[in-house]
């Protein structure tokens, strides 16, 4: 199987089971892409996806100087996670890139904040000798609490840095992510997403700006050691499993009746008359 397909499975915002009629709408467009040590760059203003993406998955569009992805998108695969998603995006040329030289790639995204369950990504991937993909994203999420709690990521509006490796099955071996909250109003200009690799140190750091570049943050470096890679560019809706989100649901309720039910026994015990419902 070749690299973009082995890229594109793992990506879906990373988050990619089969599409499901609970997953939300999204739409997110991306101005500009480039890697200007790799001699990689489109501007998406000829109306058609260039020949600088080796192929594309889910609903795609170029028009307007933009490319667009939107749902409904093409099903994936996050076992073991108990997540279903729609996914659509972009797969780079492979390039090689360790010993290489050092080199960032840089997206530059429309000023949207992602609807809650919703996300949109730039990821670097990588296939090592024993057939194990590994990743690096740099993710814009609206995460829905019970996704989070199935990711071990923070809930609502975040910027992420997502590890993964998966196995020759595609199922995930390892997966860390690092949350940096944001709030709406800190979105006032186009959204830069940048991964910067260091050959000499064979590092990756992963910065981002909510403000056309006058704000940059950045997340920690994390080592990266490959013999080649490909690029990714992906927006996505993410949910619960439904038996997931019936069990966190329940969970929830379960938790908030304990809580009345406490408090409630407390004011009784307290001499506090409780409240009564009147019959209409």
């Amino acid at each position: 199987m070749n690299v973009a397909l082995l890229l594109c499975l793992p990506l879906a915002a990373l988050f990619a089971l089969p599409a499901s009629a609970v997953t939300s709408p999204y739409s997110y467009s991306v101005d500009q892409f480039s890697s200007p040590e790799r001699g990689f760059t489109d501007t998406f203003n000829d109306g058609t996806i260039g020949p600088q993406w080796f192929s594309q998955f889910g609903t795609v569009s170029e028009a307007a100087g933009v490319a667009t992805f939107s749902d409904p998108g093409a099903p994936g695969f996050l076992s073991p996670f108990s997540l279903e998603s729609d996914t659509s995006g972009l797969n780079g040329f492979f390039s090689t890139l360790d010993q290489g030289g050092s080199f960032s790639t840089i997206s530059v995204w429309l000023p949207e904040v992602p609807d809650p369950g919703t996300s949109y990504s730039m990821a670097l991937g990588s296939v090592d000798g024993s057939g194990n993909t590994h990743q690096i994203a740099v993710s814009v999420t609206n995460t829905l609490s019970g996704v989070a709690s199935v990711l071990g990521s923070d809930p609502g509006l975040n910027v992420d840095l997502i590890l993964q490796v998966r196995d020759s099955s595609f199922a995930i071996t390892s997966f860390d992510v690092t949350s940096q909250s944001f709030s709406a109003s800190d979105v006032v200009g186009s959204v830069n997403l940048r991964l910067q690799f260091d050959d000499v140190l064979n590092q990756v750091r992963g910065l981002y700006s909510l403000d056309a570049g006058n704000t940059v943050n950045a997340f920690d470096p994390v080592a990266w050691n490959f013999s080649g890679g490909s690029f990714a560019l992906v927006s996505s809706s993410t949910v619960p499993e439904p038996c997931t989100a019936v069990l966190f649901a329940l969970g929830i309720a379960a938790f908030g009746t304990s809580r009345r039910s406490t408090r409630w026994k407390r004011r009784e015990h307290e001499g506090i008359s409780l409240p009564t419902r009147s019959k209409s």
